[in-house]
C-alpha cells in the first residue's frame, strides 16, 4: 500500500515540514520516500515529525523495521525503539528500493 503524504497544521510542530509517501510491506517493513519539494524539509530532518505523522494513520510503529530513500534518492535504515520512537540512522547506502529490502530482510 502506497500513501502520499501532505503535512496538516500542528501546533506541536512549527515551521516548515517534509513532505514524503510510504509503504508498508506485508513483512512488517516500512517505506519512507522523500518527496523533496522545494521549500520543505527534508525526511532526515523532519525524521521525528514524519514517524508521529505515520503513526497517526497506522499505529504504534515500534514492531516495524523501517527504511527510507531521502531527497539523494538513496536508501538507509531508520532504528526505532520499542515504541516506535526515533533512535538513529544507519547505512544501506543503495539506489534501489528492492536491493534495500533486501538487505534489511538479511
Amino acid at each position: 500500500m502506497a500513501l502520499a503524504f501532505r503535512p496538516h497544521p500542528n501546533p506541536r510542530r512549527q515551521g516548515p515540514r517534509s513532505t514524503f509517501s510510504y509503504e508498508l510491506s506485508d513483512d512488517g517493513i516500512l517505506q519512507i520516500i522523500d518527496l523533496d519539494h522545494n521549500g520543505t524539509k527534508s525526511v532526515t530532518n523532519d525524521i521525528e515529525n514524519v514517524l508521529l505523522d505515520i503513526a497517526q494513520h497506522e499505529g504504534p510503529l515500534g514492531a516495524y523495521r523501517v527504511i527510507y530513500r531521502d531527497s539523494e534518492l538513496r536508501w538507509d535504515g531508520i532504528k526505532l525503539d520499542e515504541h516506535g520512537h526515533f533512535q538513529s540512522f544507519y547505512g544501506i547506502g543503495v539506489t534501489d528500493q528492492a536491493e534495500a529490502l533486501k538487505r534489511v530482510r538479511g
